[in-house]
C-alpha cells in the first residue's frame, strides 16, 4: 500500500511539471547589415541595407564619426557627413538598435583627397552705378570676391575711356594687386565720355575670375560766349537760319503776335559781322516759315505775314544765292500754314505739321518732295500728337520730331510710322525751343514752359533719342524760337560748335533780341 501512494505521488508531480506552458524564448538583436560610404569632395553619403528584428520589433539607427556620435534614433537608411576637411581619413559606424536595446555595428572608413584649387568668385559691382552720369573725381566700388580655399584674394581694375584723353577704345590696366575693394579714379574729363569699367579678383594659386562691366557716362561741360559786337539786324524771332556754302544765313523773321515782318537776308561768314542781302528779288515778308538748305539752293516754304486768320502762306521760294529768290511754287498742294518745320531726308524734303490761326488744319500732316515743287502727302494722321512749337531734325539717318508743348520724342524712317522714343524725356515739358544736330549728338537749347512762356536756360545733348543729359543747367542766357545750326569752321578761333541767333527772350514771345551767341562743348576749345 505504502508503494503505491509513492507511485501516485509521483505521476501526481510529473502530471503538474507538464501542464506549466512552453518555454519563453530569448531577445535576439537586430540582423547584420553593410553600410556603403560615398564621398562627392569633401562630404559623404551613407547608405545602409536594412537591420531586420527577429522579433519584428522596430529598428533605429545611430551614426558615429571618429568615435564621436553624429545622429541618433534615424528611423531612414541615409545619412550625409558634411564639411569634413580636405585630404583626411575616417572612420566610422552605424549602429541599429531594437526595443529592448539590442543593438548591431556595421563599420565604415573613407578618404577625402586633397582639394583641387578653384578660382576666387567675384563680387559685384555697386558703384559708380551702371549707365549713370558722373563729373568729376569718382570711386570703383565692389563686393568682396569669395575664396573657397579661404586664399588671400587681391584685385586688378580695368578702365575703357571711350576717346577720353586720347587712349582710345581699349580697355586699360588702371590698378593692380589692390587688396581693398574700391579704387579713387579722378578721370578729370573736359569732355564727354563714355567711360566702362570692370574688376578681375586672383587668388594666391594665380587663378581668378572677372566681374561684369558697367559703364558710366561724364558730363559735357560747355560754355557760352557771347559776341561784343551786337549785329546790325533789327531783332526778330521765328526767322530763317541755316548755313550754306561756309556762310550763316539769316532769313525773315519779325515779332511774334502782330508785330513786323521781315523780307530781310543776312550774311555772315565769322557770325561777328553780317552784311544784308538786298540788290535781288525777295519773298514776301514772313515769320514761322520753313527754311532748308536742299540741292544747293536755300529754300524758303510757307510761313505767317500777319497774325491773323488768313495771312498764311503756302508759297516755295529758293536762291543760289540768299540774294536773288524764285518763286518755285505759288500755292503748294498742303494747306498754308506756319510753324510747321522742314528738313531733308532721303534725297527728299519733308514737311512736317503746321497750323493756321483759326487751328483748322491738321497738325499732324506729314508731306515730302522731290523738287521742292510737287508735294505729296504722306499722311495727315502722324501719331506724334497735335501740339506745336516742336523741332524736328534729322539724326542718325531717321526724322526725329522733339517736343510740342510735353517731353516726347518721336522718329520715323518713312513719315508715315512714327515710333515714340520716349513720353519721359529728362528734358522736361518745353515749346520753342530749338534742336541741331553736332558732334553725333542731339542737342536741346532754351524754349519756354509751356504754363507761362519763361524762358529756359538749360542746354541738353543725347546720344541716341532716349536719353537725355544736362548740359548746363544755367547757359545765362534763354531765348523762344530762336534759331541754331552747328558749324565746323574756325569761328571765334574754335573747332566747331552751335551758333544761335536772335529769338525773344520775354514769356509768350515778348522781348526779340538780335543777340548772337555761340556754344561750343569744352572739348573742342583750343
Amino acid at each position: 500500500m505504502k508503494n503505491a501512494i509513492v507511485l501516485l505521488g509521483m505521476l501526481l508531480i510529473f502530471s503538474c511539471s507538464k501542464d506549466e506552458g512552453t518555454p519563453v524564448t530569448e531577445n535576439q538583436p537586430p540582423t547584420a547589415f553593410t553600410v556603403t560610404a560615398t564621398v562627392d569632395e569633401n562630404s559623404v553619403n551613407l547608405e545602409w541595407t536594412e537591420a531586420s528584428d527577429p522579433e519584428d520589433n522596430t529598428v533605429t539607427y545611430s551614426v558615429s564619426l571618429d568615435g564621436n556620435q553624429v545622429a541618433e534614433n534615424l528611423s531612414t537608411r541615409t545619412y550625409q557627413l558634411t564639411n569634413l576637411d580636405f585630404d583626411s581619413a575616417y572612420q566610422g559606424s552605424v549602429t541599429a538598435a531594437d526595443d529592448e536595446g539590442l543593438t548591431t555595428t556595421s563599420n565604415f572608413q573613407f578618404n577625402i583627397a586633397a582639394q583641387a584649387n578653384s578660382a576666387p568668385e567675384i563680387g559685384a559691382l555697386t558703384q559708380p552705378e551702371n549707365n549713370s552720369i558722373q563729373s568729376g573725381e569718382v570711386t570703383f566700388e565692389w563686393e568682396p570676391a569669395v575664396d573657397a580655399e579661404n586664399d588671400a584674394i587681391s584685385y586688378d581694375v580695368y578702365v575703357n575711356y571711350n576717346g577720353l584723353l586720347g587712349l582710345g577704345n581699349d580697355f586699360v590696366l588702371l590698378a593692380e594687386n589692390l587688396s581693398e575693394t574700391n579704387l579713387v579714379f579722378d578721370q578729370s574729363p573736359s569732355q564727354d565720355a563714355m567711360i566702362s569699367w570692370y574688376v578681375v579678383a586672383k587668388d594666391a594659386q594665380g587663378l581668378s575670375s572677372t566681374s561684369e562691366t558697367f559703364t558710366y557716362r561724364t558730363a559735357e561741360e560747355t560754355a557760352l560766349f557771347d559776341y561784343v559786337e551786337m549785329p546790325p539786324f533789327e531783332a526778330r524771332d521765328n526767322h530763317g537760319l541755316v548755313w550754306f556754302n561756309e556762310k550763316l544765313y539769316l532769313i525773315g523773321g519779325g515779332r511774334s503776335f502782330g508785330g513786323t515782318r521781315f523780307d530781310d537776308v543776312w550774311v555772315s561768314d565769322t557770325g561777328r559781322n553780317w552784311t544784308p542781302l538786298d540788290s535781288g528779288t525777295k519773298f514776301t515778308p514772313r515769320l514761322w516759315h520753313g527754311t532748308v538748305v536742299f540741292n544747293n539752293k536755300i529754300w524758303i516754304i510757307g510761313g505767317n505775314s500777319a497774325y491773323t486768320t488768313g495771312n498764311e502762306l503756302n508759297d516755295i521760294w529758293s536762291s543760289e544765292d540768299g540774294d536773288t529768290w524764285v518763286q518755285e511754287n505759288a500755292s503748294a498742294a498742303f494747306a498754308p500754314r506756319y510753324g510747321h518745320r522742314v528738313v531733308v531726308y532721303d534725297n527728299q524734303m519733308w514737311l512736317i505739321g503746321g497750323r493756321n490761326a483759326a487751328n483748322d488744319i491738321s497738325r499732324t500732316e506729314v508731306w515730302k518732295s522731290a523738287d521742292g515743287i510737287n508735294w505729296t502727302l504722306v499722311t495727315d494722321s502722324a501719331n506724334f500728337g497735335t501740339g506745336n512749337a516742336f523741332d524736328v531734325v534729322v539724326f542718325q539717318n531717321k526724322i526725329w520730331k522733339i517736343a510740342s508743348g510735353n517731353d516726347t520724342v518721336y522718329s520715323s524712317t518713312d513719315g508715315l510710322t512714327w515710333t515714340l522714343e520716349t513720353d519721359t524725356a529728362a528734358f522736361g515739358n518745353r515749346r520753342q525751343h530749338s534742336v541741331t544736330v553736332f558732334d553725333d549728338k542731339l542737342w536741346l537749347f532754351s524754349g519756354s514752359t509751356p504754363s507761362n512762356g519763361n524762358p529756359i536756360f538749360d542746354l541738353w545733348y543725347s546720344t541716341d533719342g532716349k536719353e537725355w543729359i544736362l548740359s548746363n543747367e544755367n547757359l545765362g542766357y534763354g531765348v523762344n524760337d530762336a534759331r541754331c545750326v552747328p558749324y565746323t569752321s574756325n569761328i571765334l578761333g574754335g573747332g566747331g560748335g552751335i551758333i544761335v541767333v536772335a529769338g525773344n527772350e520775354g514769356a509768350s514771345g515778348r522781348g526779340t533780341t538780335n543777340a548772337v551767341k555761340i556754344i561750343v562743348p569744352a572739348k573742342f576749345q583750343n
